[in-house]
């Protein structure tokens, strides 16, 4: 009984203090795979982000997948205008080895038409561009568009501490399984302890252009300062649902995000 009243005490201590350190307020959460192109939040003109992914995707009967890493900067000239490039390389797997290394870029706009900080409510029209066009690994990426071409506007609202994010997008350039439409939904959770700031939550996607349209993204995230910076992590899960043995299924995505101007 006494050891058992000591590991209450010391629970309850922990969860106090937790509690005591944590904060209400977080900012805005950017999930790891459905990302936006420049922070929709952001206001200042003149802002920089820097960051990599990487990424790894498996069939479920096999050991066949696909790899992919990729070196990205946004950048906001205006207060509403963003700009982003990406360069990426990537190849199938067999297992544990690398196959058939291949380059790809994308080239990104965004246009944040309503930043409401009153209701904490925005949208922002994005669209980009990958070549090569007729990339097969995007097909079976369960975190890239299926189509290389993509318009479309993405949602952000602020509740307390829930990150909610919706997406709808058309996309274009190849055949599509159904339609050539990608949605996203996004629900995060933060809590603030000290200086750092946490989330954890899920993606969901539907990408109607792939054989398989529907996937959930399990990921947490955290805002670290690390000198005199932040430096975002993110780490998804990303899972196929109902894909079949051939097709990817199931995966792991890593995105690390610095920027200079914070």
């Amino acid at each position: 009984m006494r050891r058992r009243a000591l590991v209450l005490v010391v629970v309850s201590s922990g969860l106090s203090l937790l509690a005591s350190a944590a904060r209400a307020d977080v900012p805005l959460a950017e999930p790891v795979i459905e990302e936006n192109i420049t922070d929709i939040e952001s206001r200042e003109a003149g802002t920089l982000e820097l960051d990599t992914t990487h990424t790894m995707v498996h069939a479920r009967n096999n050991a066949n997948g696909v790899w992919r890493s990729t070196l990205e900067a946004e950048w906001r000239p205006f207060g509403r205008l963003g700009v982003g490039g990406d360069l990426g390389y990537g190849g199938t797997m067999n297992g544990a080895s690398l196959r058939d290394p291949a380059l790809s870029a994308r080239g990104t706009l965004s246009y944040a038409f309503l930043q409401d900080f009153e209701r904490m409510l925005f949208l922002q029209a994005e669209s980009s561009a990958r070549h090569p066009e007729g990339s097969s690994l995007a097909l079976a990426d369960l975190t890239e568009s299926a189509l290389p071409y993509t318009a479309g506007v993405r949602s952000a609202l602020l509740v307390r501490s829930f990150t909610l994010r919706a997406a709808v997008f058309v996309e274009g350039g190849g055949p599509s399984a159904h339609a050539p439409v990608r949605t996203s939904w996004a629900a995060l959770y933060g809590i603030a302890i000290g200086s750092s700031v946490f989330y954890v939550g899920s993606e969901a996607v539907a990408d109607w252009a792939q054989r398989s349209p529907f996937a959930v993204a399990p990921e947490v995230l955290a805002v670290v300062p690390i000198g005199r910076r932040n430096v975002r992590f993110g780490l998804a899960f990303p899972t196929s649902v109902g894909a079949v043995s051939e097709q990817s299924s199931f995966g792991v995505s890593l995105r690390v995000v610095l920027e200079p101007d914070d």
